[in-house]
Protein backbone atom coordinates (compact mmCIF):
# COMPACT_ATOMS: atom_id res chain seq x y z
CA UNK A 1 0.00 0.00 0.00
CA UNK A 2 2.95 2.04 1.09
CA UNK A 3 4.30 1.38 -2.06
CA UNK A 4 1.31 2.32 -4.05
CA UNK A 5 0.89 5.37 -2.09
CA UNK A 6 4.55 6.80 -3.19
CA UNK A 7 4.95 5.86 -6.79
CA UNK A 8 1.19 7.67 -7.24
CA UNK A 9 2.86 10.77 -5.98
CA UNK A 10 5.76 10.31 -8.05
CA UNK A 11 3.79 10.21 -10.84
CA UNK A 12 1.59 13.10 -9.63
CA UNK A 13 5.06 15.21 -9.13
CA UNK A 14 6.59 14.34 -12.71
CA UNK A 15 3.25 15.67 -14.34
CA UNK A 16 3.70 19.17 -12.82
CA UNK A 17 7.06 19.40 -15.33
CA UNK A 18 5.11 18.53 -18.32
CA UNK A 19 2.56 20.47 -20.80
CA UNK A 20 -0.20 17.21 -21.04
CA UNK A 21 -2.53 19.80 -22.63
CA UNK A 22 -6.26 19.81 -22.92
CA UNK A 23 -5.96 23.32 -24.47
CA UNK A 24 -4.13 24.96 -27.17
CA UNK A 25 -4.17 28.37 -28.19
CA UNK A 26 -1.91 30.22 -30.84
CA UNK A 27 -2.40 33.94 -31.46
CA UNK A 28 -0.92 35.89 -34.60
CA UNK A 29 -1.96 39.36 -34.60
CA UNK A 30 -0.48 42.13 -37.11
CA UNK A 31 0.41 45.41 -35.35
CA UNK A 32 -0.60 47.38 -39.34
CA UNK A 33 -3.88 45.71 -40.11
CA UNK A 34 -5.01 45.29 -36.23
CA UNK A 35 -5.95 41.78 -37.39
CA UNK A 36 -4.83 38.37 -36.48
CA UNK A 37 -5.62 34.55 -36.52
CA UNK A 38 -6.44 32.22 -33.99
CA UNK A 39 -5.59 28.40 -33.85
CA UNK A 40 -6.99 26.36 -31.25
CA UNK A 41 -6.15 23.03 -30.48
CA UNK A 42 -8.65 20.93 -28.29
CA UNK A 43 -8.23 17.65 -26.50
CA UNK A 44 -11.23 15.61 -26.06
CA UNK A 45 -9.96 12.08 -25.00
CA UNK A 46 -8.12 10.61 -27.82
CA UNK A 47 -9.08 12.79 -30.36
CA UNK A 48 -7.58 16.30 -31.24
CA UNK A 49 -9.89 19.28 -33.05
CA UNK A 50 -8.32 22.61 -34.69
CA UNK A 51 -10.68 25.24 -35.68
CA UNK A 52 -9.02 28.74 -37.45
CA UNK A 53 -10.54 31.97 -36.80
CA UNK A 54 -9.94 35.50 -38.13
CA UNK A 55 -10.08 38.39 -36.04
CA UNK A 56 -10.68 42.12 -36.52
CA UNK A 57 -9.41 44.01 -33.10
CA UNK A 58 -10.34 47.20 -34.14
CA UNK A 59 -14.21 46.39 -34.68
CA UNK A 60 -14.06 43.54 -32.68
CA UNK A 61 -15.37 41.00 -35.21
CA UNK A 62 -14.68 37.47 -35.33
CA UNK A 63 -15.23 35.24 -37.66
CA UNK A 64 -14.54 31.54 -38.69
CA UNK A 65 -12.19 30.44 -41.53
CA UNK A 66 -10.61 27.80 -43.41
CA UNK A 67 -12.34 24.85 -41.70
CA UNK A 68 -12.38 22.86 -38.38
CA UNK A 69 -10.97 19.61 -38.56
CA UNK A 70 -9.41 16.86 -36.66
CA UNK A 71 -5.17 16.29 -35.73
CA UNK A 72 -4.25 12.98 -35.84
CA UNK A 73 -2.83 11.70 -32.17
CA UNK A 74 1.15 12.29 -33.93
CA UNK A 75 0.28 15.39 -34.99
CA UNK A 76 -1.34 16.80 -31.43
CA UNK A 77 1.83 14.67 -29.70
CA UNK A 78 4.30 16.86 -31.51
CA UNK A 79 2.56 20.15 -31.09
CA UNK A 80 2.35 19.38 -27.25
CA UNK A 81 6.40 18.16 -27.30
CA UNK A 82 7.19 21.17 -29.00
CA UNK A 83 5.95 23.21 -26.58
CA UNK A 84 7.46 21.38 -23.88
CA UNK A 85 10.51 22.35 -25.75
CA UNK A 86 10.47 25.72 -25.61
CA UNK A 87 12.64 27.50 -22.55
CA UNK A 88 11.04 29.70 -20.70
CA UNK A 89 14.51 31.77 -19.68
CA UNK A 90 14.36 32.21 -24.31
CA UNK A 91 10.91 33.28 -24.06
CA UNK A 92 11.76 36.14 -21.41
CA UNK A 93 15.17 37.22 -23.18
CA UNK A 94 12.53 37.11 -26.73
CA UNK A 95 9.84 39.19 -24.80
CA UNK A 96 12.44 42.41 -24.05
CA UNK A 97 12.16 43.12 -27.68
CA UNK A 98 9.43 45.18 -28.80
CA UNK A 99 8.05 46.99 -31.58
CA UNK A 100 5.63 49.45 -32.76
CA UNK A 101 5.06 47.15 -36.31
CA UNK A 102 5.60 43.34 -36.64
CA UNK A 103 3.42 41.09 -35.20
CA UNK A 104 2.98 39.73 -31.73
CA UNK A 105 2.49 35.68 -31.40
CA UNK A 106 0.84 33.91 -28.18
CA UNK A 107 0.81 30.69 -27.20
CA UNK A 108 -1.53 29.21 -24.41
CA UNK A 109 -2.09 26.11 -22.80
CA UNK A 110 -4.81 25.24 -20.61
CA UNK A 111 -3.56 21.96 -19.42
CA UNK A 112 -4.87 20.57 -15.82
CA UNK A 113 -1.44 21.52 -13.82
CA UNK A 114 0.49 23.66 -15.43
CA UNK A 115 -1.00 26.59 -17.75
CA UNK A 116 1.69 28.36 -20.14
CA UNK A 117 1.65 31.85 -21.44
CA UNK A 118 4.46 32.74 -23.94
CA UNK A 119 4.33 36.11 -25.89
CA UNK A 120 6.65 36.92 -28.27
CA UNK A 121 6.95 40.27 -30.30
CA UNK A 122 7.72 39.38 -33.92
CA UNK A 123 9.79 35.84 -33.38
CA UNK A 124 11.05 35.50 -36.86
CA UNK A 125 12.92 39.36 -36.27
CA UNK A 126 17.04 38.31 -34.85
CA UNK A 127 15.54 35.01 -33.84
CA UNK A 128 18.92 33.55 -32.88
CA UNK A 129 19.78 36.44 -30.83
CA UNK A 130 16.79 36.72 -29.30
CA UNK A 131 16.43 32.76 -28.50
CA UNK A 132 13.16 32.58 -30.25
CA UNK A 133 14.08 29.65 -32.69
CA UNK A 134 11.90 27.02 -30.69
CA UNK A 135 9.38 29.15 -29.94
CA UNK A 136 9.30 30.05 -33.92
CA UNK A 137 9.47 26.25 -35.04
CA UNK A 138 6.56 25.55 -32.57
CA UNK A 139 4.61 28.69 -33.75
CA UNK A 140 4.85 27.20 -37.63
CA UNK A 141 4.42 23.57 -36.66
CA UNK A 142 0.56 24.50 -34.91
CA UNK A 143 -0.13 26.43 -38.45
CA UNK A 144 0.89 23.90 -40.63
CA UNK A 145 -1.32 21.71 -38.44
CA UNK A 146 -3.72 24.27 -38.99
CA UNK A 147 -3.70 23.47 -42.64
CA UNK A 148 -2.24 27.28 -42.86
CA UNK A 149 1.14 28.11 -44.80
CA UNK A 150 3.53 29.45 -42.14
CA UNK A 151 5.33 31.44 -44.94
CA UNK A 152 1.85 33.88 -45.35
CA UNK A 153 2.87 34.31 -41.21
CA UNK A 154 6.70 34.82 -41.24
Amino acid sequence: MMRAVLLYVLVFCASLWKVDAQTIRFTYRHALTASGTTVDIVREGAEARVVVSWINYRDSISSAVDTAHSLTVDQYNAIVSSINSIDSNDVARASQTRGRDGTTCTIECDPPLTPIHYVVWSPDINTKERGSTQFLATCKLILTAAKLKPSKYF
